[in-house]
């Protein structure tokens, strides 16, 4: 029990912004595995809400609940506070980005195959 009131103290001291988004959609982390807490017909149909969801009838696109700019806001808030785990899987969230940078590299305009880079080399190079 004192676990739990704790949780709570802790979860009170979250970003208004922050206790929105887990009371709507809260984790599968914090949940109890024996808790049948009841989804709401919204939440079954959009597990995740930085996702676009295809319609099962009609096979529309839906847009996400939350768009990128506001999954970024989250993402941010929960990185300071450190609960980003928590979130649902997202393209703006540290992991994702840290795996897209170590696929694809750092790149430099002007640096892949048959592209030449603008300026001098002496404009280019830092001289000491």
């Amino acid at each position: 029990m004192a676990a739990a009131e704790q949780y709570i103290q802790l979860a009170k001291t979250l970003p208004a912004q922050l206790q929105r988004f887990f009371a709507r959609w809260p984790p599968a982390a914090i949940l109890p595995h024996n808790a049948a807490t009841p989804k709401t017909g919204f939440q079954e149909i959009t597990p995740n809400p930085f996702k676009s969801q295809k319609h099962a009838v009609t096979g529309k696109w839906h847009d996400p609940v939350y768009s990128m700019r506001r999954q970024a806001e989250i993402v941010k808030l929960a990185r300071q506070h450190g609960v980003e785990e928590l979130l649902p899987p997202t393209v703006k969230g540290t992991e994702y980005r840290i795996a897209h940078r170590v696929e694809h590299g750092l790149r430099v305009k002007g640096t892949g195959v048959g592209q030449k880079v603008k300026g001098k080399i002496h404009e280019r190079m830092v001289q000491p």
